[in-house]
């Protein structure tokens, strides 16, 4: 009998287990439904730097709506009245509903009396998991960028959020990197002799 009893006792057990394992299955499925059907929400992303022998801010502005450019134009100007700018987004923070675009641009002030070349590396997005449906047209091209002295650059981007994004908040991260004498002089020269592959 004994025998006969445990053995119940162990398949009820196993019932029970599953029962809680499907429910908690059942109830993550839900979640993301749940966040899936909000048409509403808004995804923060954070646009963050990390810097490599690259002194200056990198800045993020809204466009100037009676100046529009068009996405990729990059260029460099005297002063920040002369950018195809608005007013600076506070934070790097962006709020995107899935299914949208958003246009800003880039902008870095030269405050040396010297030239100063840079590039970014390929940008990574946190969590990983949450980047479905994330493009990011920005400035990791495999192109290195130039500002003259006392000059401020800028580049206009866009990040676009698919309608399948799910996640609530996403950081997106570059590393800018300046370039030093030897190795600009090493990238002129790959330019003259047109065996750059950048994406301009």
């Amino acid at each position: 009998m004994k025998p006969i009893k445990s053995r119940i006792r162990i398949l009820f057990l196993l019932l029970w287990l599953f029962g809680c394992k499907k429910e908690t299955s059942n109830s993550q499925t839900v979640s993301w439904e749940r966040i899936f059907s909000d048409l509403n929400r808004q995804i923060r992303v954070s646009i963050l730097w990390e810097k490599k022998g690259f002194p200056f801010e990198m800045e993020l502005y809204e466009g100037a709506s009676q100046r529009p450019v068009d996405l990729w134009a990059t260029g460099s100007v005297k002063s920040l009245a002369e950018a195809p700018v608005s007013s600076r987004i506070v934070g790097n923070d962006l709020y995107l509903k899935p299914g949208s675009k958003k246009k800003f641009v880039l902008v870095v002030k030269n405050t040396t009396d010297q030239d100063f070349y840079f590039f970014a590396a390929p940008h990574s997005m946190e969590p990983a998991e949450g980047s479905l449906g994330f493009k990011f047209k920005c400035l990791c091209i495999n192109h290195a960028f130039y500002i003259p002295p006392g000059e401020i650059w800028y580049r206009v981007v866009e990040l676009r959020t698919g309608a399948e994004a799910m996640v609530k908040e996403l950081k997106i991260a570059h590393t800018l990197v300046g370039m030093d004498e030897e190795r600009i002089q090493i990238y002129q020269k790959r330019i003259g002799a047109g065996n750059s592959s950048g994406d301009d």
